[in-house]
């Protein structure tokens, strides 16, 4: 499912363009499922939970939220930035992203999007995002909505649209 809303994705009409995959970084020690772009140049690390097993422990909703946070804390941000600018610029030079209207503009923010998928266990999402303190004030914590919920691996249509995210809250109450 990662690929095929990777390849959706790298699309001008889309709200986000995914340029990266498995982005690893040493000094967080965390693996991103993937990294993208919005219109406006926030940057937003989406992870991606498709089966039960994925939703807890060493890969799951609470670990990766408590390496985000860290990550957040300690001020790699910027540096992330810088990092994913090249990045992106690289792909554009060489063609893989197409649109050169895409970029990456510094903040002092990055979007976290977790999308859960394939009607993943309700109860353990829960109990995974009440166990977790969120950074506000260097992340923006935003979720797939219930359109992503039923997603399937055959579906068509992976485009990441603001419209299909929401904030925390609203998606407790989605899964209640």
């Amino acid at each position: 499912m990662q690929q095929a809303i990777t390849l959706e994705n790298i699309k001008s009409d889309s709200d986000y363009l995914i340029f990266d995959t498995e982005y690893a970084t040493t000094a967080a020690k965390m693996v991103h499922d993937m990294v993208a772009v919005d219109k406006n140049g926030q940057l937003a690390i989406i992870e991606l939970k498709y089966s039960e097993g994925s939703l807890g422990g060493k890969s799951g909703i609470k670990k990766h939220y408590e390496d985000i946070n860290e990550f957040a804390d300690d001020g790699k941000i910027s540096g992330f930035y810088d990092e994913m600018s090249i990045v992106l610029k690289q792909l554009q030079e060489l063609g893989i992203v197409e649109d050169k209207a895409w970029s990456v503009t510094p903040q002092n923010k990055i979007q976290y999007i977790l999308i859960c998928a394939g009607t993943p266990n309700k109860v353990k999402v829960i109990e995974e995002l009440e166990s977790v303190e969120l950074n506000k004030e260097y992340i923006d914590y935003k979720f797939g909505n219930k359109n992503w919920l039923n997603k399937k691996l055959n579906d068509t249509n992976f485009k990441l649209k603001c419209d299909d995210l929401m904030d925390i809250d609203t998606f407790k109450r989605l899964l209640k």
